[in-house]
Parts: structure tokens; sequence; C-alpha cells
């Protein structure tokens, strides 16, 4: 809603679903550049540098990309994906398998179990390990939206600057 209309009605959120993480707009444009793995060894398998970047991930915010490095991806292959939400699809993918069910049919979905009751029959231990899986989500979450904010300050404050 605050990407959308700049605001927030809190009146109108009781009657939202629960919107899916791969489908929460980011203020940045192009936040992310996803790459297959298999693409990064075939076309940059001479380029440690971009082979470190995506050594771990398939993706990567494009903020931590110096402008040769971006171009040199952008003009070496096609079968890049840029895209500009909230979070990356590795984080809404994870977010969703712990928090619901709405696109792995074996997902934790914490927050189905815990808003219908349905942990009762967990242990002590069982409780605890939810608990920092909840907050692991919860971290993921104010990360993406601090980086928002502060995006969307730096943004103001240019404006601002500039008038």
């Amino acid at each position: 809603m605050l990407q959308k209309e700049n605001k927030i009605d809190v009146n109108n959120l009781k009657y939202m679903h629960q919107p899916r993480y791969d489908n929460i707009h980011s203020f940045i444009k192009n936040k992310y550049l996803e790459i297959n793995q298999n693409v990064v060894f075939n076309y940059f398998q001479n380029d440690n540098k971009i082979l470190k970047i995506f050594n771990s991930f398939n993706y990567v915010e494009e903020k931590f990309l110096s402008k040769t490095t971006l171009n040199s991806i952008l003009k070496a292959t096609t079968h890049v994906t840029r895209y500009s939400n909230l979070f990356s699809t590795s984080e809404s993918n994870y977010l969703s398998y712990c928090l619901d069910n709405s696109l792995f049919s074996d997902a934790l979905s914490l927050r189905n179990i815990y808003l219908h009751g349905a942990s009762k029959h967990f242990s002590d231990e069982d409780h605890r390990i939810n608990y920092l899986r909840i907050l692991n989500c919860m971290l993921i979450i104010i990360a993406n939206i601090n980086d928002e904010l502060i995006y969307k300050i730096d943004t103001l404050e240019k404006i601002e600057t500039n008038n």
C-alpha cells in the first residue's frame, strides 16, 4: 500500500489477504540481478570477480555492482533477469516456506500453524526452534524494509537539495 499509494490505511489492512512475498514491489528500480549459475560459469569462467559474486547465490543487489561489472554482465549474456521486488526470489521462497504453504506443499507454514492454534502438540524444543526461525524471517523482512526506507529518504533528500 505504501509503494502504490504513498500511505498505509491501517483500516484496510484487516480486509487484505496476506501478500505473496514475491509480489511486494520495491521502490528501487532493478533492485536485483539474477542469473542462472550455469550461465555464470559458461560466460564468465575466466572472470574471477564475477565468479566470486555469484559463487553462493544466483542473484545480487545491483547496488553492490560497479557500473563496469554490471555492464560486462549485461553485454555478455541475455540470460539475466532484473527485477524490483522487496525480496529476492530466494528470500521470498524462504519466507513462504517458513511462514505459509502457498508455494510449497511440504512447507513449515509456521504462521498458519500458530495463527490457527495447531501448535499444541509441539514440545518446548520445537517451540524454541520455531521461534528462532520466525526471528530469522523477521530479520529478513526488517532488513529489506530498512533498505527501502533508506533509499526513499535518500531520494527525497536529493529532490529537496535540487529544489
